[in-house]
């Protein structure tokens, strides 16, 4: 008898022990999605927050300011006549114009895009709402600077070489 209780008290220690360790190990799945979505939560406001304060709206549409004037003098060249780059800040938009008219005879925008409201953009001319550079067939311009800057106060310029049409964006020193 002895023998008999001794086993059934091994099986009895067996079987809590087995469900000791059942009970205490792994997390539930529930517990793994929950800490995976604050994770994922945390990381996006992280980004936003890295972003933000990057200044990458302001080098985002200084590059794409730079492409379009490229675009104007490379499609000037190609296409054998005159393209003009147009800011007009009242309106909050930036223009190119081809040689495309519509049925009045007025230039059709070959490219027009709006100028992000975090972003101003300072005109150095004699008319401080609107400027405008234009680009030959021969690869030269009337040339200009435009300067564009956050409201953190990076600014970077933009400038256009009347002679050779290049392109360059530099950051204030």
């Amino acid at each position: 008898m002895n023998s008999k209780s001794e086993i059934q008290k091994a099986g009895n220690k067996r079987a809590s022990r087995t469900s000791f360790v059942s009970q205490s190990t792994g997390f539930t799945l529930v517990e793994v999605v929950i800490v995976l979505i604050i994770m994922a939560v945390g990381a996006a406001i992280a980004g936003i927050a890295i972003t933000s304060g990057s200044g990458l709206t302001i080098r985002t549409f200084a590059r794409e300011l730079s492409a379009t004037l490229r675009y104007a003098r490379n499609h000037a060249v190609s296409e054998k006549h005159a393209f003009c780059f147009v800011i007009n800040k009242d309106e909050g938009l930036y223009r190119l114009y081809g040689d495309k008219v519509d049925e009045e005879g007025s230039l059709l925008p070959v490219i027009e895009k709006p100028i992000p409201e975090d972003i101003e953009v300072v005109i150095n001319s004699e008319d401080e709402e609107f400027f405008e550079v234009e680009f030959f067939p021969h690869g030269n311009t009337s040339g200009g600077v435009i300067e564009v800057q956050n409201k953190k106060g990076k600014v970077l310029f933009i400038s256009v070489n009347r002679l050779s049409g290049k392109i360059e964006v530099k950051e204030r020193e």
